[in-house]
């Protein structure tokens, strides 16, 4: 009941669906056209993601690295880190969930206004997560649709994250320092035996999204693992965002029946600064998952895409869902009033889009 109810009222999946709907006067999907694979893969990583923030281990070492700190710039500096490097592999999305309430707990006796550490932790991890394959839904995507090697998608997204890494510290240097009470936290109990199992579990996924252990396997460890665990842990996986991606898989299915728009979409996909640009434009509008869907079948140049669906989860509120998610946590726990938030977030988001478009630019001209 609890999965159908949250399935129910998740409003991206209500306009996919619709859309895809909408999609079906241009043609008929074909099976061979579901990414089973990405679907499978991105069930056993939230599936895996879920076990491990369930027992706690997150929210333990997230306390555990910033309990200590007494300075606000200090604190924030430490979480936009932790942001940006847990991105990497427990995605975007977990990143933001566990962190802002942190956040709000650590500064909440201190006057700061928390609308720029928020915006900061939430471009943190939007940034932190693109230099991995598990970062976030795109890039297993893009891994999976393209048959790249790890070691290839880490050299592909290093540059940026270490140029996105410099920009983030830059900007928290700018938060003026504050003396903040020691915080009295209660630490979360961990089970070890249910760790070791967990982590056991995220190994075999891992080696699974990495291709040295069939899906399959993969999938019926983390799952078999889970509920030894608790099986309620299966009823918290965002089923809806499973059934989002095959709407998508279904559209573009369905768009691939139109002669006119597959010929538009090869002809942008022809040219890499093409691609590139698109791909950025899109995501303001569409948001950078289904932008990646869309281009992907119709183009050759992964790295292009990869940019520009990477950088163009910068900018608008809804150009990535993590820039979602991040306001929605702040309404929750700061404040009602979301329109200063809104235009900050803007202004920062948008700035800092066009910094590392130029920088994207770069990274394309030299591999090219």
């Amino acid at each position: 009941m609890k999965i159908i109810k949250s399935i129910v009222s998740d409003k991206l999946l209500v306009i996919s669906f619709l859309v895809t709907l909408l999609t079906f006067f241009i043609g008929r999907p074909r099976g061979k056209d579901i990414d089973w694979q990405t679907i499978g893969s991105l069930f056993m990583l939230m599936v895996v993601v879920q076990t491990l923030q369930f027992l706690g281990i997150f929210k333990y070492l997230a306390f555990s690295l910033t309990k200590r700190v007494h300075d606000t710039r200090l604190l924030i500096g430490v979480i936009v880190l932790i942001a940006f490097f847990s991105s990497m592999l427990v995605t975007n999305d977990v990143s933001i969930i566990t962190l802002i309430p942190l956040l709000a707990l650590s500064i909440s006796k201190t006057k700061i206004d928390p609308i720029f550490p928020v915006i900061l932790l939430c471009l943190a991890a939007n940034l932190g997560s693109l230099l991995t394959p598990m970062g976030n839904p795109q890039n297993l995507f893009l891994f999976i649709h393209y048959n790249l090697t790890i070691k290839d998608f880490l050299l592909m997204g290093l540059p940026l994250s270490l140029v996105s890494l410099l920009l983030l510290e830059i900007m928290c240097g700018t938060i003026k320092p504050q003396k903040i009470q020691s915080l009295t936290i209660t630490m979360p109990d961990l089970n070890k035996k249910q760790l070791v199992l967990a982590l056991g579990g995220a190994l075999f996924a891992l080696l699974s999204i990495l291709k040295f252990v069939s899906l399959l396997w993969g999938i019926l460890i983390s799952v078999g693992i889970t509920c030894l665990i608790s099986r309620k842990i299966l009823q918290s996986v965002d089923y809806s965002i499973l059934l989002t991606f095959i709407c998508f898989f279904v559209a573009i299915s369905n768009i691939s029946n139109s002669n006119f728009l597959v010929q538009l979409l090869k002809q942008t996909g022809n040219n890499t600064y093409h691609v590139y640009f698109i791909s950025i434009f899109l995501s303001q509008l569409l948001s950078n998952v289904p932008t990646t869907f869309l281009l992907a079948p119709f183009t050759n140049h992964y790295y292009a895409l990869f940019l520009g669906s990477n950088i163009g989860g910068l900018g608008t509120i809804i150009a990535s869902l993590a820039n979602v998610l991040a306001f929605k946590q702040y309404l929750l726990h700061f404040s009602k009033k979301g329109g200063s938030y809104l235009i900050k977030f803007t202004i920062v988001s948008f700035a800092l889009l066009f910094i590392l478009i130029l920088a994207g630019i770069l990274l394309i001209f030299l591999k090219t």
